[in-house]
C-alpha cells in the first residue's frame, strides 16, 4: 500500500510542477530552517545596541566596534597594505571617491566624521628658478660642465601620497657646477587637508640617466629654497609622472589581489597603481562595451555586469589587465545583486540569478524558476549579501522581503522580512540589518523565533485512502499540520493537538495529497499511510 513517508526537508524549486519534486522540496517554505536536514523555525533579528536613522542606506563595521553610516549606496574597501598604520577606508560618495583613516574618522552623529577625497591634484604651476654663481667665479668657465636644469615639484600628503608633477620650471643654464639656484614655489590654491607637503625634483643624469631626481621635502608654508646639492647628494627618481586622482564621476569600487583598486563610471574600468591607491594612471583605463551596473573580483579576475554583455579583467598588475567580452547575454539589472559567494560571483539577471563559473557567464537558477516567477520578484530591487555560504538577497518595492539561494542545493528559501541596508562580518559569520521597527541595527537570524510555514510536494495517486498520521518532533506541541486532499484542507491539526504517536486521518479519497506543517518545532520526520502496521513497518 502507498506510504508518504518524509525524513529531510529542502526549500523551493518553484519551476518544477509540484508532483515532480523531490521528495524532501516543498512548493510553499516560509521562514523554515534545515541546518541538518530538520525542519526547523528561522529566527527574528536581534536589536543590538547601535542606532539607525531612517535616511541610512549603506553601514560597515571598522576595526570590530565602529560603525560606519551613510544616506546612500557606498561601495566600501579596506586597505590592502599590510599593517597599514593609518587603517584607511575607501569609499565611493557622490562627490567621488574618499578616504578616511583611524586619526579622523570618530566624531559626532554619523562615522565617518571627516575624511578626504581620494588622490592628490597636481600643482597646476611649475615653480621659478634664478640661477646664483659662485663667489668669487671661478678663473675659468669649462664649457664641458655647463648644464641646463630644470625643476618640477610633487604635492605629497602626511600618509606619503603624492601627486603628479608640476608644470616644468624656466630653463636654467648652470655654467658653474658650484652654482647655487634659488627656487620659489608658486602660491598654492585651496588643496585637501591631508597635503602637507611639497617634493622638488630636478633633473639630471644620475648613472648616465637622464630623470628627475628628489632634491628634499618642503613644508606648505615654505614658498622659497636655496637648492644646494651636488648631483651625487641627490634622491631618488620621481615615480609619480602619470598619478592622477580617480574621476570624479566613479561611483563603483572593489579590491583585486596585488592591492589593486578598481573603480568605474559610465563605461569605463579604472585600475589603481597597486598598492598606491590614490593613482589611476589614464594609460590604466579600459572600456565596456555597455554602461557598468556592478564590480565584483574573485582571484585574479574582475567581473564587471553591465547593461549588455558581461565583462572580465584578468591580470596579476595594472599595466597588464586584459578585457574580454563574455558571450553570455545575461545583464546585471541591479548594483547591489552581485555578490562573491566562496568565489562564486552570483548577481541578477532579467531571467534569473547568473553565476560566473571562470569561463563564462551561466543561468543557475534555470532549473530552479521560470522568468515569469522571477520576474514578478523584481530582480531589480534585489540587494544581495554574503551569508553562511549562501546568496542571502532582499526584494520588493520596499525590500521587505527576501530569499537564500544555496548554491549547493540549487533551492531557494523564503523569509517573511527584509531590510534596506546590510552588512556581512566575515570574522563572526553574522549579518547586520535593520531591525524591524527600523530604528536600530539588529543581528539577521539571532533573536526569537518566527512560525512557519512548510508545505510539501503533491503525492498523486488513483483515489488513495491515507488514514495515519505520525509526526515526530523534538516538541511535538509546537507544531500543527494540515492534511490537503485534491487542493482542499480536510482536517487541521491546531499546535498542541498532535501527539508522539500515530493519529487517525478522516476518511478521504482523492487523487492528489499534501500536507503543510506550521509552527515552531523541529520536525524530524512526518509518514502518512494507510495503516498503523505501515507507519511502524
Amino acid at each position: 500500500m502507498p506510504v508518504i513517508n518524509l525524513m529531510a526537508f529542502a526549500g523551493e524549486r518553484p519551476k518544477q510542477a509540484p508532483r515532480s519534486l523531490p521528495n524532501e522540496y516543498s512548493t510553499k517554505a516560509l521562514d523554515c530552517d534545515y541546518p541538518v536536514g530538520n525542519l526547523e523555525p528561522y529566527k527574528k533579528p536581534k536589536v543590538i545596541s547601535e542606532k539607525l536613522s531612517s535616511v541610512n542606506k549603506t553601514i560597515f563595521k571598522y576595526e570590530d566596534k565602529w560603525w560606519f553610516k551613510w544616506e546612500s549606496d557606498v561601495d566600501v574597501v579596506l586597505s590592502p597594505i599590510d599593517n597599514d598604520p593609518w587603517g584607511r577606508v575607501y569609499f565611493t560618495s557622490k562627490q567621488g571617491l574618499r578616504v578616511t583613516n583611524n586619526q579622523i574618522f570618530n566624531g559626532k552623529n554619523d562615522l565617518p566624521a571627516a575624511s578626504f577625497p581620494l588622490g592628490v591634484p597636481s600643482p597646476k604651476n611649475g615653480v621659478n628658478g634664478v640661477v646664483v654663481p659662485p663667489t668669487p667665479k671661478p678663473a675659468k668657465d669649462e664649457a664641458e660642465d655647463d648644464e641646463t636644469r630644470f625643476y618640477v615639484f610633487t604635492y605629497v600628503t602626511e600618509q606619503g601620497e603624492e601627486s603628479a608633477q608640476s608644470p616644468l620650471s624656466n630653463q636654467l643654464e648652470i655654467k658653474y657646477p658650484s652654482s647655487e639656484v634659488k627656487i620659489t614655489f608658486p602660491p598654492q590654491g585651496k588643496l585637501p587637508g591631508n597635503v602637507t607637503k611639497r617634493r622638488l625634483y630636478r633633473s639630471g643624469t644620475g648613472g648616465g640617466v637622464s630623470d628627475f631626481y628628489k632634491v628634499g621635502d618642503y613644508n606648505l608654508a615654505t614658498l622659497n629654497i636655496i637648492d644646494k646639492l651636488e648631483e651625487s647628494e641627490l634622491g631618488e627618481t620621481l615615480q609619480s609622472r602619470s598619478f592622477e586622482p580617480p574621476n570624479k564621476a566613479m561611483n563603483f569600487l572593489t579590491l583585486m589581489p596585488n592591492g589593486i583598486l578598481v573603480g568605474g563610471y559610465k563605461n569605463n574600468v579604472c585600475f589603481s597603481e597597486p598598492y598606491l591607491l590614490h593613482a589611476f594612471p589614464p594609460e590604466y583605463q579600459q572600456t565596456t562595451e555597455h554602461e557598468i551596473v556592478a564590480m565584483e573580483s574573485v582571484s585574479n579576475l574582475l567581473l564587471v555586469g553591465t547593461k549588455g554583455y558581461p565583462w572580465i579583467f584578468q591580470g596579476t598588475s595594472s599595466d597588464a589587465m586584459s578585457g574580454r567580452k563574455l558571450e553570455s547575454m545575461q545583464a546585471c539589472v541591479s548594483k547591489r545583486s552581485m555578490r562573491n559567494i566562496d568565489n562564486l560571483i552570483i548577481y541578477a539577471s532579467p531571467h534569473g540569478l547568473c553565476a560566473f563559473t571562470g569561463d563564462d557567464v551561466k543561468l543557475i537558477t534555470s532549473d530552479v524558476i521560470n522568468s515569469s516567477q522571477w520576474e514578478a520578484m523584481k530582480p531589480e530591487t534585489i540587494e544581495a549579501y554574503y551569508y553562511d555560504g549562501k546568496y542571502l538577497a532582499f526584494y520588493g518595492d520596499n525590500l521587505d522581503k527576501s530569499f537564500t539561494y544555496n548554491p549547493d542545493t540549487g533551492s531557494l528559501n523564503f523569509y517573511s522580512f527584509g531590510t534596506d541596508l546590510g552588512y556581512t562580518d566575515l570574522f563572526t559569520g553574522k549579518f547586520y540589518m535593520r531591525s524591524e521597527d527600523g530604528k536600530s541595527i539588529a543581528k539577521w537570524n539571532n533573536g526569537a523565533i518566527k512560525d512557519y510555514v512548510w508545505r510539501s510536494k503533491e503525492y498523486y495517486g488513483l483515489l488513495p485512502t491515507f488514514n495515519t498520521l505520525y509526526v515526530r518532533a523534538k516538541d511535538i506541541s509546537l507544531v500543527g499540520l494540515r492534511i490537503i486532499v485534491d487542493g482542499k484542507v480536510i482536517h487541521t491539526y491546531t499546535e498542541g493537538s498532535l501527539k508522539d504517536k500515530p493519529v487517525r486521518i478522516p476518511p478521504k479519497r482523492g487523487n492528489t495529497w499534501q500536507f503543510e506543517i506550521f509552527g515552531t518545532g523541529i520536525v524530524e520526520q512526518v509518514c502518512i499511510a494507510t495503516s498503523m502496521a505501515e507507519v511502524y513497518g
